[in-house]
Parts: C-alpha cells; sequence; structure tokens
C-alpha cells in the first residue's frame, strides 16, 4: 500500500478511536451530574419533610425535638415512680388496716367470751355446784346453747343446768354430803387427793367421764 495512503488511514483510525473515548467520557460526567443531581433533590425533600414535621410538633430543630422527647421521658418514669410509690403506701395501709380490724375481732370475741364465762360462774353457783367445779363447769358448758344479745346472756340457765343433770356429783346438795365426791378443778386436784386419802374418800375422776 502506498505510503500516503497509510498514513491517511491511520490517522483516520486515530480520530475514530478519539471520538469513542470522548463520548464516554461525556456520558460519565452527565451520568454523575444527574446522580448528583438526584441527590440535592432527594436531601432537599428530606429536609422539607422533617422541617415541616418538627413545624407541626411545635419545635424549631432536631435537637429541641431530642430535648422535648428527654423531658417527656424524665417526667414519665417521674410520674410512674410515683404511682408506685402510692401503691406502695396503699399496700401498707391495707395490711394495716387488715391487722387492725383482726385485733378487734379478736378483742372482741375474747371479750365476748369472758362476759360468758361470767355468766356461767354466776348461774353455777346459783344452781349450788361446789366452788372448786365452777372452772370445770365453764370449762364444759355447752357454749352452742347459749347467745349474747346486746346486754343479756340468753341460754345461761338451761346450758348449766344441763351440765348439772350429767354432773350431779359436782353439785354441793349431792355431794360430800350423801358420800358423792365432786371433781376439784384442776389447780386443787392435788388438795382433793390429799384430802380424800386423809378422809378414805374417793379422789375425783376425770371431766370427762
Amino acid at each position: 500500500m502506498p505510503e500516503g495512503q497509510q498514513t491517511e488511514q491511520n490517522q483516520n483510525g486515530g480520530n475514530g478511536a478519539g471520538t469513542s473515548t470522548g463520548g464516554a467520557a461525556m456520558v460519565t460526567m452527565a451520568q454523575s451530574r444527574l446522580d448528583e443531581l438526584m441527590g440535592e433533590r432527594a436531601s432537599r425533600a428530606k429536609e422539607a419533610a422533617v422541617k415541616e414535621v418538627l413545624t407541626a410538633l411545635g419545635v424549631e430543630s432536631v435537637d429541641a425535638l431530642k430535648t422535648v422527647v428527654t423531658e417527656a421521658k424524665k417526667a414519665a418514669d417521674a410520674q410512674k415512680t410515683k404511682e408506685e410509690q402510692l401503691a406502695a403506701q396503699l399496700s401498707v395501709l391495707e395490711t394495716a388496716k387488715a391487722e387492725a380490724e383482726t385485733r378487734a375481732r379478736q378483742a372482741e370475741e375474747a371479750a365476748l367470751r369472758t362476759r360468758v364465762d361470767v355468766a356461767v360462774q354466776l348461774e353455777a353457783a346459783k344452781q349450788k355446784f361446789l366452788p372448786e367445779a365452777v372452772s370445770d363447769v365453764v370449762a364444759l358448758v355447752d357454749r352452742a346453747k347459749i347467745k349474747v344479745e346486746g346486754d343479756k346472756v340468753i341460754g345461761i340457765e338451761e346450758a348449766v343446768k344441763a351440765l348439772a343433770e350429767s354432773k350431779k356429783h359436782w353439785l354441793a346438795t349431792t355431794g360430800r354430803g350423801t358420800g358423792g365426791t365432786p371433781r376439784p378443778s384442776d389447780t386443787n386436784l392435788g388438795q382433793q387427793q390429799q384430802s380424800g386419802a386423809s378422809t378414805g374418800g374417793e379422789p375425783l375422776k376425770s371431766a370427762m367421764l
């Protein structure tokens, strides 16, 4: 091939390669600029959205919003702690109330029992029970037959009389004068046994017999 033609072809080939390279560079720059523009647009949209939310919440910046949230959390925690303290105090008061009611009920029951005991003792004396048997009458009398209504104790006479029917040897009228031996109270048991031994009498058997 003549030298002139070869040179011309080389030049044309070189220009084609240069045109291809330059075109690719322009595409790359255009894509980069497009990405940059899209990023800026997205950023502006994000900022606008954030600003709109902050305005709706009544704050000027994200930092101000964080401060509001932090303070709200502290207030909520403080309120929760206060409620827990109030709940604990209420529990203590309820426990104290229950204990006071229990003590009051126990005291009332004890007072009622004492009142019945005294009434039984008086009735036992009226029905001629021996003094040493009175404590046993109090212990064994059928309290189901006894009721307290207001300032009155009802059923005492019948309850004590029923016990007298089953424990006649505790009565003074059927006691030592007729050969019977009344059952002494537990505190006087030793004395009665000694007395029985010295006089030849028989010691009293258990109240449950």
